[in-house]
């Protein structure tokens, strides 16, 4: 699909999806020119992804990195909006905006590790966040409590953050 010489709108947008996916790789600048260093990284993240490795942006590579850019956005949106407005702990019974959060981020690790649960998006530490929270502590390997510290939600946001994006 994008080739050299191609739309430069549409190679911006390939190279601000590289660059956000592909941080390991040379830096790929947003400036809509398909050069060596987007070439070389669309190459990288076909490999990576299974794809045909054709250095060609074809609607597959275009929807795998589009669909991986923007897990990998939502997932620094749902980080940034948690950490500016948290007063810890966080205990059974509280409402704050962030809780929600924090029960989506607690239902998406609890289904990796393969749990059933009830737990539900809202701004409230309800009986179902206190099970989700007794659980991750275990875990966690954490004491026994049912409050949301400093320590649980750092273990809390790094294991989340190291789930894998596919």
């Amino acid at each position: 699909m994008y080739k050299v010489y191609d739309k430069k709108e549409a190679i911006r947008l390939v190279q601000i999806y590289i660059a956000e996916i592909s941080k390991d790789d040379a830096y790929v600048a947003p400036t809509g020119v398909y050069d060596e260093n987007t070439l070389n990284s669309v190459l990288n993240f076909q490999r990576a992804s299974g794809l045909e490795t054709t250095g060609v942006v074809d609607k597959e590579t275009f929807d795998a990195l589009f669909s991986e850019y923007s897990l990998i956005t939502e997932r620094d949106m749902i980080n940034n909006s948690l950490s500016s407005f948290i007063n810890f702990p966080i205990l059974p019974g509280d409402s704050y905006p962030a809780i929600s959060n924090i029960n989506i981020i607690m239902s998406i690790l609890l289904d990796h590790y393969g749990y059933t649960h009830s737990i539900r998006k809202n701004n409230y530490y309800s009986p179902e966040t206190a099970e989700a929270v007794r659980i991750l502590r275990g875990i966690y390997r954490l004491n026994d409590i049912m409050l949301i510290d400093e320590i649980f939600y750092k273990k809390l946001m790094g294991d989340y953050n190291s789930l894998p994006n596919k």
